[in-house]
């Protein structure tokens, strides 16, 4: 349930005066406090959790309320190769992620809901075992911007893959994110 905005209440505006009660304007509510630094987390090296807290609703990725993606974030690359193994980040539920959860490989992911397209990445190299760790740029799977394009066909210029932007992606109203976070926000 959301509570109104009893600070713009006038009845109980005249009411606190008249009992000289002062207004706590720094007071955050707990539910609050724990959405905004998981916003935080999010927005910086991204959060592990139990794929089956991720909420798959026409297609989109959502946790806790919010709009993520996925990424892998332990990454394993050759040391000697001639090409870098090519990781993406998942923006719905495709079928890359099904065939992944499926097969049992759903723990491998990360949630984040970075806005650059630069993922907090941890790199071991085999066979040596170097490791490196660091922000690496990741692209959008093109099977998640088939999935949405199916889907969402009224955002089609947003789905092609040349010019698939994060920020403009977050920006989307998309109803059924804004239901969920809206049920977050009442929890």
């Amino acid at each position: 349930m959301r509570l109104p905005d009893f600070s713009s209440d006038a009845g109980l505006t005249r009411l606190r005066e008249r009992m000289d009660a002062p207004l706590n304007a720094d007071y955050e509510a707990p539910e609050l406090r724990g959405r905004r630094k998981l916003s935080r987390q999010l927005k910086q090296h991204g959060i592990e959790i139990d794929p089956t807290d991720l909420v798959l609703d026409e297609s989109l990725l959502i946790y806790e309320g919010h709009l993520v993606l996925l990424y892998i974030r332990d990454q394993i690359q050759p040391e000697r190769a001639r090409q870098q193994r090519v990781y993406k980040y998942h923006i719905a539920n495709c079928q890359t992620l099904a065939r992944m959860f499926s097969e049992g490989r759903g723990n491998r992911y990360v949630v984040a809901n970075r806005r650059d397209g630069m993922f907090f990445v941890q790199t071991r190299y085999f066979p040596s075992e170097r490791t490196e760790e660091g922000l690496v740029r990741l692209s959008v799977c093109k099977n998640c911007l088939k999935a949405l394009s199916d889907e969402y066909p009224e955002y089609r210029a947003l789905w092609l893959y040349e010019s698939f932007d994060l920020e403009d992606f977050f920006e989307c109203e998309f109803p059924v994110v804004q239901r969920y976070a809206a049920g977050a926000s009442e929890a």
